[in-house]
């Protein structure tokens, strides 16, 4: 067996956080498991030369989707050198802002390309701070790259300039009923209904109060206005718990998931969930007896032994139709 190093290229629908399953035809693969983040950056794995890897996406709107890739009979080296905050050239810049703004910054490096920056703590400018910290994603490269560090932290400093207003601090009630949010506004928003989204959640807000001249206790969001007023009418979803039929994870045990779609599902009794495009194996048979509130909060928690399936997101991803997902017994 040879090291080699492999790189997945994504589009915009996918999450840094979707679970990539790998598979050869021949032999094993260390590790056999990774996430669109890293496979991204480039991973090294361990497998046989010559062989063909398959990778799926487990989980997420993109959930089912493969490609595979042939192995050449050479490995490459695994490099040596570690990314961190004194790597040679790596120049980070923090902006200059106004209390209250997003932080923003940027990162250029060694190769002089313009760096990923995932965040930065405190993620909003304060005159009472001068030390920001951006989180950099570790690039591909080096040691450290895929290994589960993801990014690096780095501090840069920046001047930061006070607003004086009388009233800037305004509550946002989750559509959701999750948290409400405090937002910095310059002006006070024009409806006592006004809509926002946190695009990095994809959560709708609403104006519900003033907070002041300083935040409540509530979490600090910037929040984007878009057009509409209130909360946007939710779609109803069916859930059923699923069992897998056979142990496709050959982990010795046959392990639940929740699945939901805009279709009526409560009356199937088998679900194919495919793992990669034509797979018609993967089917699952429906147990227990939760209700759809309890259903619904246990797709949302992630509570079951595996990811939460959206069969809408799967169907459309693999080019076929809810419909035909439904099946009648286990194969």
């Amino acid at each position: 067996m040879a090291v080699y190093k492999i790189i997945g290229t994504f589009g915009n629908s996918f999450s840094n956080s979707d679970q990539i399953n790998l598979f050869v035809n021949s032999g094993t693969i260390v590790p056999s498991t990774t996430t669109k983040f890293q496979l991204e950056q480039g991973i090294f794995v361990t497998v046989n030369s010559g062989v063909t890897i398959t990778a799926y996406t487990s989980n997420g709107t993109c959930a089912n989707i493969s490609d595979a890739v042939d192995v050449p009979n050479t490995p490459v080296p695994e490099p040596t050198e570690e990314f961190d905050c004194n790597t040679t050239n790596l120049n980070l810049t923090i902006n200059n802002g106004t209390e209250g703004d997003n932080v923003t910054g940027t990162a250029y490096l060694p190769d002089g390309s313009l760096g990923t920056i995932t965040g930065f703590s405190p993620s909003f400018y304060s005159t009472s701070v001068t030390t920001y910290r951006a989180f950099i994603t570790i690039p591909s490269g080096y040691s450290n790259t895929g290994d589960g560090e993801q990014v690096i932290g780095c501090d840069g400093t920046a001047t930061v300039t006070p607003i004086t207003s009388s009233h800037l601090y305004y509550t946002y009630e989750a559509c959701d009923g999750s948290s409400d949010v405090d937002v910095l506004l310059e002006s006070a928003p024009f409806s006592s209904i006004e809509r926002r989204i946190d695009y990095s959640t994809s959560k709708y807000y609403t104006y519900s109060g003033d907070a002041g001249t300083s935040a409540n206790s509530n979490p600090i969001k910037s929040l984007d206005l878009i057009s509409g007023t209130g909360c946007p009418p939710l779609p109803t979803y069916y859930y059923i718990a699923v069992r897998e039929c056979t142990d496709y994870n050959s982990n010795g045990a046959l392990e639940d998931r929740v699945v939901r779609s805009l279709t009526d599902i409560t009356g199937w009794s088998h679900v194919l969930i495919p793992r990669y495009s034509g797979d018609t194996g993967a089917v699952y048979e429906k147990y227990g007896s939760l209700n759809q509130s309890s259903l619904a909060t246990a797709y949302e928690d992630g509570t079951f032994d595996l990811p939460s399936v959206d069969l809408d997101n799967t169907a459309s991803s693999n080019g076929i139709t809810v419909a035909s997902l439904e099946k009648t017994t286990c194969p």
